[in-house]
């Protein structure tokens, strides 16, 4: 969901240390770290003879803090448990979009998610909750989804660790609707002006996130 400050190698070092398993996970960091009980007991240090240093296990535990971790400093911390308190809101979209779903990018997901009134209703037809075949005929109603894309979704949503995923995760999100309503300003388009072009966000900006500069660029017509 495009968290500020969570790169590949932050989640790699959180999935390293067992901090988390899954993204559901990443909403539950900040109550259970510190003295809420994944608080690692410092090892001690100690000087040999010739001046190096070696540390004392015998005052370790299975339990971890994130700023345990080399290279998380206090304010370091602080700003990623901030960025994925913030990452909380998400409008159904983005959600979807983020569960990583093969050929449903950013526009698929945005047009998929204008069909529903809210992401539980989505998520029936895609889990199959339904039925299949209601799953198929509802979702096939929608402009451009079809063939491998369609497949691709009803797939996902019957897998049991996709299942098990959504379940743990949409309790910790406050989720946007998205309807064709237009309860989202996102799903309109402002105007055509990168319609066709190839664009690459990244790098740091200084007055936006790379999620708003990517909503921009989708508003105006890519």
């Amino acid at each position: 969901m495009n968290i500020e400050g969570l790169g590949p190698r932050k989640v790699e070092a959180l999935l390293e240390l067992g901090l988390v398993k899954d993204a559901s996970d990443l909403f539950t960091l900040a109550g259970r770290d510190g003295t809420n009980g994944i608080e690692k007991v410092k090892k001690k240090s100690k000087k040999k003879n010739d001046d190096s240093i070696t540390s004392d296990t015998s005052a370790t535990s299975d339990a971890v803090s994130l700023r345990d971790i080399p290279g998380w400093g206090p304010k370091s911390v602080s700003n990623l448990l901030a960025s994925i308190e913030r990452s909380r809101q998400v409008s159904m979209s983005r959600l979807l979009y983020a569960l990583g779903i093969p050929a449903v990018g950013q526009q698929m997901a945005e047009d998929i998610a204008g069909a529903f009134t809210s992401f539980p209703d989505l998520w029936e037809y895609i889990s199959g909750e339904k039925g299949k075949n209601e799953g198929y005929v509802r979702l096939s109603e929608i402009h451009g989804l079809g063939g491998k894309t369609l497949d691709n979704l009803i797939h996902f949503g019957h897998d049991a660790s996709s299942r098990a995923l959504v379940a743990k995760l949409i309790p910790q999100l406050i989720i946007k609707n998205e309807n064709k309503q237009g309860e989202v300003a996102s799903t309109s388009r402002a105007s055509s002006f990168f319609r066709g072009k190839k664009i690459c966000v990244t790098g740091p900006f200084a007055r936006f996130t790379r999620a708003e500069i990517t909503e921009i660029i989708i508003k105006n017509g890519l």
